[in-house]
Order: C-alpha cells, then structure tokens, then sequence
C-alpha cells in the first residue's frame, strides 16, 4: 500500500462489542534495526515482537501484530513498550521519511491484520505499507509459526468486551452536592 503525500490514520480501539474464543498467542525477540550494530550488544534481547489470534467457531475473529521495543531503543522515551499502545506512532510520524510516505508502523500492522483476517490464514504473501514494514516483515515470519496452530482448539480462551463510551462527565455546581446532569450519578 502506497499512502504517500496522505496523513496517516490508525487505531487502537479493540473491537466493539463481545470478543470470546480460542486464543493463540507467539512472542519472539528479533534484533533491532540499528544500521552496523545487530549482534554488537549481546546484553540486549532485542525487540520483542507479539501475535494474538482469536479463532470461534472454526473462523479466525481477532488478530493483533505489536512490537514492544528493545531496552536499548535509542530515544529513551521510547525503550521497552508497545508500539501500538503508547504515542510511538506519533512520535514516529514527526520524523520527515515517515510524513512523505504517509505512514506508520501501527497502519502497517492493521493493513496485514485486516488482510490476514480476510484471507483465514496467518501465513502467505501479504501487501505492505511503504516505509513502515521492517517490523512487520520480522512479526510475519512469527505469524506463520502460529498459523500452524490454529488447526488445533486451544486450552486458553479470550473473552472481551468493548463498547464506545463517548465521552462520560458531569458537571457539578456549588460543592458538588446538587445534581447537574439528569443521565449520570453523582
């Protein structure tokens, strides 16, 4: 996918409504991408890289590709957390090579995400997002691992709910005592 010249769009928003079904999980550790350094910091573990499946009645329903970075991430900020769960991807848009491409990491693992869901399989050749792949190629070959076992029923099950809340608050006037806003307890 080429989404140079557009703002990139993402999401974090967990699918609304009830998630339950087997759940396969792979995690492994890949080096990090640091130009001439892979192998250079044997203390390191490198970044480790995340796949969840959810598979209900013989369908794949839910599939998450995360990366948790390195200790040795070079913007301090940035060491040992999710990508996908912390401000990583605007962080990375503000760098110019992203802006001119159009996108981030966190687009390049929904854009694999949704086209594994669509095709029932997490191993195969899948379009990638320009300039935002690096990661995503590593966690495929961790995806395909895990594809091998989704043929089997898993002994861990995910149950999961969300709903949209919009946007709760109330307003409270003189020590807060008096009701303000008729649809939320005090």
């Amino acid at each position: 996918m080429d989404n140079a010249g557009k703002k990139p769009v993402w999401s974090v928003q967990p699918p609304k409504g009830m998630l339950k079904g087997d759940y396969y999980r792979i995690e492994e550790r890949f080096p990090p991408y640091y130009p001439g350094v892979e192998g250079e910091f044997p203390a390191d573990p490198g970044h480790l890289g995340i796949v969840e499946a959810v598979k209900a009645d013989g369908k794949l329903i839910f599939l998450e590709l995360n990366e948790i970075t390195a200790p040795s991430y070079y913007n301090h900020l940035y060491q040992g957390i999710s990508k996908r769960r912390s401000s990583y991807s605007f962080w990375q848009y503000t760098k110019p090579r992203m802006q001119k491409a159009g996108s981030v990491l966190t687009m390049g693992m929904q854009y694999v995400e949704q086209q594994m869901l669509e095709k029932q399989s997490l191993s195969g050749d899948f379009d990638l997002v320009a300039s935002a792949s690096g990661s995503v190629k590593k966690l495929l070959t961790f995806a395909a691992k895990l594809d091998k076992e989704l043929d089997e029923p898993s002994s861990k099950k995910l149950y999961s709910y969300s709903e949209d809340y919009g946007w709760p608050h109330r307003l409270a006037e003189g020590g807060g005592g008096e009701r303000q806003d008729p649809l939320l307890p005090l």
